[in-house]
Parts: C-alpha cells; sequence; structure tokens
C-alpha cells in the first residue's frame, strides 16, 4: 500500500489517467470472457459465445510459448499465382489435427470479390478441407485474409494471388455508374486466339435484374449453308459480340452479378457491377480506347463526354490520370455542366513516343457534394508499337483495258515491325474487287518481305462511264 501511494503522488495527470483507462480495460477484458484456456497438454483455444476473437494460429502459438499445435492448415498459405481474369481457378486446403475433434463451421474473407471461400464435404475423408476459387478482377497482386472457424477456435488464413489479361479480351465491368432509369446496352465481345473456330457452347446469368439478348444477324460469317446461325462459333482470330447486356434500374442502389460462357475447355465468368443513383455526373463511353500506334511521331484524341444529371450546376476540375502517365496530355475544354447538360469536358491524346502496352484511369474531380459523383474516372487503354507494312502503289494501281475481262496484281510487302506480324485476313471494301491467294495465319518475320495476295479487279461488265476512275480500301488485319 506504501509503494502504491508513492507512485500515484509521482505520476502526473496524464500518467494517471492512462492507468485507470487501462485499468479498466482490462476488467472489461475480463468481464467479456476473452480468455484463452491453454491446458498443458493440449492445445485448445476456446472463445466465449459473447466474445469471438479471430486469431492467427502461428501468432497465437508464439505468445503462449506452445511448442507445437494440434491444428495446422495445408499449405501454409495459398498462393495461386498468375491467372487470367474471368477464368476461376479452384484450389482446396486441408485442415490437419490431433488429439482433438475438428469441425470446420464457417469460412468467410475480406477479399469477397476475387477469393470465394467455402466449407468442403466430403464422407470419405477424415480431414476437413476449404475449397477457395480465385477469380481475378482486377490486374496485378490480390491478397486476402480467410477467417476460419473452427471448434477448436478461430483462425486466420492468407491467400494471394495475380490477376492477368486473357487470351480472350474479356475483362470484367466493375463500378458502372448510371442514373436511374438509364438503359445500359453493351455487346460483349469474344476474341479467338487460336487457329480452330472457337465455339461458346452455352451463355447464362441467374441475376433477375440483367437481360441477355442476342446480337442483331448482320456480321459477317454468322450465316452458314443452310440458313444456320452461328452466332456464337468464332473464326481462328476474330471478334465476334456473342451477347447483349441489358440493364435498367428503377431504384438506386448497388447491382452486382455475374455472366457465365460456357466453352468446351473452360468457363468464362465475367464480374458486373452497377451503381444507380438518383441523380449524378455520368460518362458516355465505358473507356477511351486508342488503338494501337505504330510512330513516335503519332498522337491519337478522344473526347470525354459528361452527362449531369443533377438539378443543378457541376464544377469540373482539371483533369489527371491514375498511375501518371507522361504519354498523354489533357486539355479541359469545359469546366462547368449545367444542370441536364451533356458535353465534352476534355480532350485527352495520347503520344506514341513510347513502345508498350498502356492502362490506368482518368480521373476528372468535380466540386459535387455527394462522395459518389465527387470524382468520375474513366478508364483507357493504348498499344504503342513503331513500325509499318510497306507496298509497292504499282502493285494496287489498275489498267483494265474493255477486252480483258479482269486485270491482277500480286502485293508484296516488307514489315518494319520489330515482332512477328501475324496476318488474319485480307479483304477489300468493293465488290469489284477480289482478294485471291491469301492464306489466313501467315507470318512475316520482322525486315523481311513477302507475298500477301493477289488482287483481283473485274473489268467485264462491272465498270461504267462513271468509273473511269475510283479509289477502294483494302483493309489488312494482322495482330499488331
Amino acid at each position: 500500500g506504501r509503494i502504491a501511494t508513492v507512485t500515484s503522488v509521482s505520476m502526473s495527470w496524464k500518467t494517471r489517467l492512462k492507468t485507470s483507462l487501462l485499468a479498466l480495460l482490462c476488467i472489461l477484458l475480463v468481464q467479456g470472457g476473452i480468455t484463452p484456456v491453454v491446458q498443458p497438454k493440449t492445445f485448445q483455444f476456446i472463445p466465449t459465445k459473447e466474445a469471438v476473437l479471430p486469431i492467427d494460429l502461428h501468432t497465437y502459438k508464439s505468445a503462449l510459448g506452445l511448442a507445437s499445435s494440434p491444428v495446422s492448415f495445408q499449405p501454409d498459405l495459398l498462393d495461386f499465382g498468375e491467372r487470367p481474369l474471368c477464368i476461376p481457378v479452384l484450389k482446396k486446403i486441408t485442415l490437419a489435427f490431433r488429439d482433438i475433434s475438428l469441425l470446420v463451421e464457417s469460412v468467410s474473407t475480406d477479399a469477397w470479390l476475387h477469393f470465394h471461400p467455402a466449407v468442403e464435404k466430403d464422407p470419405d475423408s477424415s480431414q476437413p478441407q476449404i475449397a477457395v476459387a480465385f477469380l481475378p478482377q482486377i490486374l496485378g497482386s490480390v491478397k486476402g485474409t480467410l477467417f476460419v472457424t473452427t471448434s477448436a477456435g478461430n483462425f486466420l488464413y492468407n491467400v494471394s494471388g495475380i490477376g492477368v489479361n486473357n487470351s480472350y479480351r474479356v475483362r470484367p465491368l466493375l463500378g458502372h455508374k448510371l442514373p436511374v432509369d438509364k438503359t445500359f446496352h453493351s455487346p460483349l465481345t469474344v476474341y479467338n486466339p487460336s487457329d480452330e473456330v472457337l465455339k461458346v457452347r452455352e451463355i447464362y446469368t441467374s441475376e433477375p435484374f440483367l437481360l441477355l439478348s442476342l446480337p442483331e444477324i448482320t456480321q459477317e460469317g454468322t450465316k452458314a449453308a443452310g440458313s444456320q446461325v452461328k452466332l456464337w462459333e468464332i473464326p481462328p482470330h476474330q471478334s465476334r459480340s456473342v451477347i447483349f447486356l441489358n440493364f435498367r434500374a428503377q431504384q438506386p442502389g448497388r447491382y452486382s452479378g455475374h455472366v457465365h460462357l460456357r466453352r468446351d475447355l473452360d468457363m468464362l465468368v465475367v464480374q458486373l457491377e452497377f451503381l444507380v443513383s438518383k441523380s449524378g455526373l455520368h460518362r458516355l463511353v465505358e473507356e477511351l480506347d486508342f488503338g494501337t500506334l505504330t510512330s513516335p511521331g503519332q498522337h491519337s484524341d478522344r473526347e470525354v463526354v459528361l452527362s449531369n444529371t443533377n438539378a443543378y450546376p457541376v464544377l469540373v476540375h482539371m483533369p489527371f490520370t491514375s498511375p501518371v502517365e507522361k504519354a498523354v496530355s489533357v486539355e479541359l475544354k469545359k469546366g462547368v455542366l449545367r444542370e441536364g447538360e451533356t458535353a465534352a469536358v476534355a480532350v485527352i491524346s495520347f503520344s506514341g513516343a513510347l513502345q508498350g502496352s498502356f492502362v490506368g484511369k482518368l480521373l476528372l474531380p468535380t466540386n459535387d457534394t455527394s462522395l459518389m459523383w465527387s470524382r468520375v474516372e474513366v478508364p483507357y487503354r493504348a498499344r504503342v508499337i513503331h513500325g509499318s507494312l510497306e507496298y509497292s502503289h504499282r502493285s494496287t494501281t489498275f489498267y483494265a483495258p474493255e477486252a480483258h475481262p479482269y486485270v491482277q496484281q500480286t502485293l508484296v510487302v516488307l514489315s518494319t515491325f520489330e515482332v512477328p506480324l501475324l496476318f488474319r485476313r485480307v479483304t477489300v471494301v468493293d465488290n469489284r474487287f477480289e482478294v485471291v491467294g491469301f492464306s489466313p495465319g501467315s507470318v512475316l518475320q520482322p525486315e523481311n518481305s513477302g507475298f500477301l495476295a493477289d488482287i483481283r479487279l473485274s473489268a467485264n461488265g462491272s465498270l461504267n462511264n462513271d468509273d473511269l476512275f475510283f479509289t477502294a480500301w483494302l483493309l489488312v488485319e494482322t495482330n499488331v
């Protein structure tokens, strides 16, 4: 008692306050029941019903000085490595134990957008298992924690993975903002990276707010013999819109779901997320695509168009990119959007000075008091690869005398690109021309020249006096 009296006199009022609070906290912890019970020979963590405290197994064992634990996770941590977006992968965790009977009651995660855990019930196995599906939604590293509730206590388990682009060029649609009663109508396009026809067997969704509709039969090659529609058969190295996504909400809120595309070998699962509000500032394009730039001096420009559905004007500040990108330059055209106005507020220019693939976001700060609309985000992408496809103008110039039924020229091209050039398709947007001898999938190495195709002009009966001089376009589709 004497020591306590002397100590209390020498302490300042701040120290006395800290000591009192610490003592009060200790009393509350003891009364709340957060007291681990440790027996000498077996490890057992028993939380009360009033307070459940998740604890990491290794941290708990180290803090109590335990040499070993009857519960262990195999593997120690779950790393999925690099996985393509929209393609789920499943792995399992086994809980090993001794000297106790273990029951896994539930499992959850803080990274629910990417990891989907569930308790696996296998009657043939005596060891509990947790199945974890990894469906990355963003590019780059993703980390999360599983909260595992068992009969022996609660544990934390680390999971991780890396999201990369898939070869089908399908990406999730996240955080898309819409006003109430505004219709979202967008195609879901799939690219076929293989040399064989890609067949989509089934497309479905279980979300009641999302309506799927077939695209119009106007795309080239969607009809075969017997008028059989082949919308879901994608030719090699081509893209096709296989379904349309339709969404319209009459109530504000967050709407989230998935669209499933089943193939013979795998399944594509596309995450969709819509944020609906009664008013706000909305972008009219999903993404700014600058395309492919092939020259250091080339620039590609895109307008950023916003629609103000608020009942008051909104001030738009100077946009910037995230992460910072030196190849992007921004010009603010309109700083104030009146109520109900739709206009281009900025012009974004991308420079082809540096080669590479570029993905980022354009951020437009506003003075809107709503946190949801205080900043508008517009994704962008660009690809820069220097080079050209050179040819002789003589091989694309035709002289058609009346005595000949057709005139043919041989087209030889030279590639100055630093990567091999894969030719996918050659077409002429004019029915008076015909492409002969082209081989889809042919490859031209850098700084090499080679035969591309013969171009034939039908001169007999297809030309009239008005066609004495005309120009048509030859379209060459490649991997660049």
